[in-house]
């Protein structure tokens, strides 16, 4: 083979491994950026709105027992005959009955709040298990909202006894499916996580390695290169004196 052959072959072979090292980082980048994106728009988002969904429920216990206190306190003041049973200044004015239609109006609003987030996580979930988790939630505030109605129109009523049981016999119990079907929720999302980050692992050693070997055969390549440079030097260095020594051998002959 010709030092003019294995030049072309070099070149070829050097743009080989820069087309290579071009689609490998293009090949790596875009994975990355893949991961990157689905923990953007979907691990982090889904792991903001689980505990706004846990906040969600706490600020509806909160809530309710406000709304008890509410009732306790006009029943303390005004007594079940409606006169007043304490003397000094009256809490009704921040606690009383008054109160009470505030405390309703934003239970309805975190009612209607966590159902926007739960449809916000249905959108999110891409597994069964966190789907269950959000059925939970969604059933779990249906039963809130339904029975805080009931405790109110039983403390409407004056029949504190069934209200009172209603609230914690019925309401509060809820919040303990609430918290597991959460710790799963987290649970899950917290594993989806490191699934994403173990694959993003997986594919930055790989792109490490493609780069190794890259490196390495363009480095070759390159003293390869050098190689057949120097000897198509050495041959056109020794090409006039061939010619010389030729050009005496034909004007030997000719004589």
């Amino acid at each position: 083979m010709t030092i003019t052959k294995k030049l072309a072959i070099t070149s070829l072979a050097t743009l080989g491994v820069v087309v290579l090292l071009s689609l490998l980082s293009v090949i790596g980048t875009t994975r990355i950026g893949r991961s990157l994106d689905a923990a953007l728009h979907g691990s982090v988002p889904k792991s903001e709105l689980t505990g706004g969904v846990r906040s969600a429920f706490e600020e509806l216990r909160a809530e309710a027992t406000s709304t008890q206190i509410a009732y306790v306190i006009d029943l303390l003041e005004n007594g079940s005959s409606g006169t007043k049973a304490m003397d000094g200044a009256a809490c009704s004015s921040c606690h009383g009955l008054d109160s009470v239609d505030a405390h309703r109006t934003r239970f309805r609003g975190i009612v209607a709040n966590t159902r926007s987030q739960i449809d916000q996580l249905r959108r999110l979930a891409d597994s069964d298990r966190e789907q269950r988790s959000l059925a939970v939630f969604a059933d779990e505030v249906a039963a809130w909202s339904g029975l805080y109605e009931h405790y109110v129109e039983e403390a409407n009523r004056r029949d504190f006894q069934q209200a009172h049981e209603i609230l914690t016999q019925q309401m509060f119990p809820l919040m303990q499916s609430v918290e597991k079907a959460a710790a799963q929720l987290s649970e899950e999302q917290h594993g989806q996580l490191e699934t994403g980050s173990r694959a993003a692992q997986r594919i930055m050693a790989v792109s490490r390695w493609f780069g190794v070997i890259a490196s390495g055969v363009a480095l070759f390549v390159a003293f390869a290169t050098v190689f057949l440079v120097r000897r198509a030097g050495s041959v056109l260095r020794r090409i006039p004196s061939r010619l010389k020594s030729c050009s005496g051998q034909v004007a030997t002959a000719a004589g």
